[in-house]
């Protein structure tokens, strides 16, 4: 080989670095100090409010935030500080030099501001587990995948969403300066990743591939983990945290793509497909459901499920008759509700179906079906962030309002079985609707069983539109 090919090889590894430089660069114009922060000016977290009771919780819940934090970035010192050491180009290394500080400095600024916060809290054991793995991984290849590529690109979206929830505090001025921060971490191990990966063999890319898959059980507990802080919100938002958790993994199966590697065969530790399958058919129940009542009403005319104008009163009396005697007095001082006067004959629907049924169904239905179109049109047009977040909560509680809705719905009407029979038979029982619901027009005017059938049918049918909405 003569010298001129050994110098031109030379230059053009040298030239793939230049991504690497660039980084390193915008990484020193971009340092800043702990002392720059707004400490004395502005509330170091979010300050609660409410008893005392509550403001300790709340105060609880953002020490175990920082106490997460904390962990993070003194982990990462260990791992950036093993990069610089093992990296063997020196472009890397001046790189990884800055990485050490950066981390460094973080962990300074998190420790002052646990410090006026009150103190740290519970560690994440799944996270130090982690952490491990990308320490004791066996080639530079799968720590610098590992750490900068995938937990450096995930970091980003969660100090979003730290600041967004800490407005006017410290901490939010941390978080900001950190998703700077970060996000030239992740770029600078994109760039070295690609060095590292150029004419690579087969082996080695497969044995990024089996460290994923060794990896993602432990991050999948890592999500999902909730300190006793934050257990309650653990439990809350579940369904939220997975669809979090597939949103992450699919961001990291992208970038092991970008980076051209195969990644088909990346076994996921959980079905999360499955949470969506279930999700997305109960998803197209519900917009059937609200499709077909609409069209009911709209074709019929029928508002039977509406309060007339000017008779909530004889309906928030006729509720009050239906409700258990224990609560029936406390109800009616609170509306004021008269109970001397006598009960009202029930209609075709009950007085609880039309005052408390029909509009919780109603503003939750339309609440769910909202903030799902919300999330769902993100991808196919931009969404703000804060909007989405908002969408994603009112998502998650009107779904455990429907959940709440439903037992309830279940409890109220198994007693009343040959309304529930009604949904199949489209009629109901002369005698029982003599009985139960002696204001139904074609009783109280005496109308033929045939009638009753007839006018069942037409019950029937707002029955099972709202029991399609139930599902």
């Amino acid at each position: 080989m003569s010298t001129e090919t050994v110098i031109e090889q030379e230059r053009e590894e040298r030239e793939a670095f230049a991504g690497v430089l660039r980084f390193y660069e915008l990484a020193k114009r971009q340092e800043w100090q702990v002392r720059d922060l707004p400490w004395g000016e502005l509330p170091p977290i979010p300050e609660g409010k409410g008893s005392p009771q509550r403001q300790a919780r709340r105060k609880d819940l953002w020490r175990s935030v920082l106490t997460q934090q904390l962990q993070a970035d003194m982990l990462a010192c260990e791992m950036s500080s093993q990069l610089l050491n093992i990296a063997p180009d020196a472009e890397a290394k001046l790189y990884y030099s800055t990485m050490v500080q950066d981390e460094s400095r973080h962990t300074e600024a998190w420790l002052k501001l646990i410090e006026e916060a009150g103190g740290t809290a519970e560690r994440d054991p799944y996270l130090d587990e982690l952490a491990h793995m990308t320490l004791e991984a066996d080639t530079l290849e799968e720590k610098v995948f590992q750490m900068q590529v995938f937990y450096e690109r995930l970091i980003i979206s969660r100090f979003r969403l730290i600041a967004r929830a800490s407005r006017g505090t410290v901490l939010e001025d941390l978080c900001n300066r950190l998703t700077t921060d970060d996000g030239i971490h992740h770029g600078a191990g994109m760039a070295y990743e690609k060095v590292l990966l150029h004419g690579a063999d087969t082996k080695t890319k497969r044995a990024l591939v089996d460290a994923a898959n060794r990896l993602l059980p432990t991050f999948v507990q890592h999500a999902l983990w909730r300190p006793k802080e934050r257990a309650f919100i653990g439990s809350a938002m579940r369904s939220r945290d997975i669809e979090k958790l597939k949103e992450d993994i699919e961001i990291g199966i992208r970038l092991a793509q970008s980076l051209g590697l195969d990644v088909s065969d990346v076994e996921l530790p959980i079905p999360v497909y499955l949470f969506y399958r279930v999700h997305y058919i109960g998803a197209a129940i519900v917009l059937f459901a609200v499709a077909a009542f609409m069209s009911y009403l709209w074709m019929t005319g029928d508002r039977s499920l509406l309060i007339p104008r000017g008779k909530w009163g004889q309906h928030l009396l006729g509720l009050a008759y239906e409700l258990p005697p224990r609560i029936r007095a406390p109800y009616a001082k609170l509306l004021r509700v008269d109970l001397s006067q006598p009960r009202p004959p029930t209609g075709k629907f009950t007085f609880y179906e039309k005052v408390v049924e029909f509009p919780s169904w109603s503003i939750l239905l339309a609440a769910i079906t909202i903030t799902g179109l919300i999330k769902a049109v993100r991808y196919l047009i931009p969404v703000p962030g804060l909007v989405l977040f908002l969408a994603s909560t009112l998502h998650v509680a009107a779904m455990v309002g429907i959940v709440i809705k439903l037992l309830d719905h279940l409890r109220y009407m198994f007693p009343r079985w040959p309304l529930m029979s009604a949904i199949a038979t489209t009629w109901v029982n002369e005698r029982y609707a003599r009985l139960r619901h002696p204001g139904w027009p074609q009783v109280a005017a005496g109308g033929s069983a045939a009638a009753t059938r007839r006018s069942g049918s037409e019950r029937s049918g707002s029955a099972a539109a709202g029991a399609g909405s139930d599902s």
